[in-house]
């Protein structure tokens, strides 16, 4: 048997890039108290579950039987970083406690944590790149000292993408490119100064002000992508910040960039997929809900992640005897939903890990019919296989 994927496999990703996770087929589900910025390490789950401020307490799960295993009264509300020291759990207020592993006990109480801390990458076991409120920077781990950080100031940042020793900040109005050790700034590029000028701006619908929209994005080769307002989809030279390409078409907020160097999104009831490096839009694949939901007339497809053959999304369609709500799975090359799994409720979140689907949102079930906070895990053929 394989080693687990750990949420540091999902949330650390090099440019981007998506992990290979396999799920194809699904078998069973399980309803659960919602798990809440839960990190996965090494067969277990760290978070806290529920909805009200009583459950914020450190829960540890196994992951593979999807039971409680320690329950604690160590409150806070983000598991933010695990390794095989310990783990961070904050309170969204500076404070956090560092928490051994094993014996769930306190090792070191009134850390004085970012508000709101993220680790959004792993440079190496001792550094993390983190986002907050209202600072970005990096911490050293496990001591949590600050090595630097930026306050955010009028950046309104989108998005972080970390390759190599720089992370890019995509904010509304341009583009930061950070020395991520020591935090200088190798350069800032504002959209309305370094791009406005190029010929595919110059139509009267961008107005006055060129914005950028981009909320998850990837850079495959020297290429970072970006989407600005209203209708445009741009490929960024990552060393010198200059247009490499200009696509005149309406980008997603949120695009999976998989190892392939093909960007994925969904519009229009069709996957649309991009040839980074290229700077080229592929032939769309349209959803195909027949023969698994047949009589659709309209839908809406929501958040999704990726398997090496699956688009995995949450779905609400709309039929002759009304609108129903589902997480489908669609052949990534036929475009078609080979499966359905029906849900009460709307997901906020969504993911793949371990042949397993995890969506969390407000559900109602059988036993409770007034919504709650719950996630839906949904096992794959085999079940619990560590990717």
């Amino acid at each position: 048997m394989g080693v687990s994927v750990n949420s540091d496999d999902l949330r650390f990703l090099s440019g981007g890039m998506l992990s290979s996770r396999s799920f194809a087929t699904p078998i069973s589900s399980r309803l659960l108290d919602a798990l809440n910025n839960e990190f996965f390490k090494d067969g277990k789950i760290y978070c806290w579950m529920g909805s009200k401020e009583k459950d914020h307490r450190l829960v540890r799960i196994d992951e593979k039987l999807l039971v409680i295993d320690s329950l604690t009264n160590i409150r806070g509300i983000s598991v933010d970083y695990v390794d095989q020291q310990g783990l961070l759990f904050s309170f969204g207020d500076s404070e956090a406690v560092f928490v051994d592993r094993e014996s769930l006990s306190i090792k070191r109480e009134n850390i004085q944590a970012p508000p709101i801390f993220l680790a959004k990458y792993r440079l190496d076991r001792n550094h993390l790149f983190f986002s907050s409120t209202p600072f970005y920077g990096v911490v050293l781990w496990p001591s949590m000292e600050t090595v630097w950080k930026t306050r955010k100031g009028e950046f309104n940042i989108r998005s972080y993408v970390v390759r190599d020793e720089f992370v890019f900040c995509i904010h509304s109005s341009g583009l930061l490119k950070v020395d991520v050790f020591s935090g200088s700034i190798v350069w800032s590029l504002s959209a309305q100064e370094s791009w406005r000028s190029h010929l595919a701006f110059q139509s009267h619908r961008f107005g006055k002000k060129l914005l950028i929209r981009t909320e998850q994005t990837g850079i495959v080769g020297n290429t970072l992508v970006v989407c600005f307002d209203p209708k445009v989809i741009a490929g960024i030279d990552i060393h010198t910040g200059d247009l490499q390409w200009v696509i005149d078409t309406i980008g997603p907020h949120k695009l999976r960039v998989t190892h392939d160097g093909i960007g994925w999104y969904i519009r229009n009831d069709a996957i649309q997929r991009l040839d980074i490096q290229k700077g080229e839009l592929l032939s769309p694949i349209p959803v195909q809900f027949s023969p698994t939901l047949t009589n659709v007339i309209s839908s809406r497809i929501g958040g999704f992640d990726m398997s090496t053959t699956h688009i995995i999304a949450e779905s609400t369609v709309e039929t002759r005897s009304g609108k129903s709500s589902y997480i489908i799975g669609i052949g990534r090359e036929s475009g078609v939903v080979d499966w359905a799994v029906p849900i009460e409720g709307m997901v906020t979140k969504l993911f793949l890990l371990n042949n397993r689907v995890y969506a969390t949102g407000m559900m109602v079930s059988m036993d409770n019919p007034k919504p709650a906070a719950k996630t839906l895990v949904i096992e794959g053929e085999g079940g619990y296989i560590p990717d």
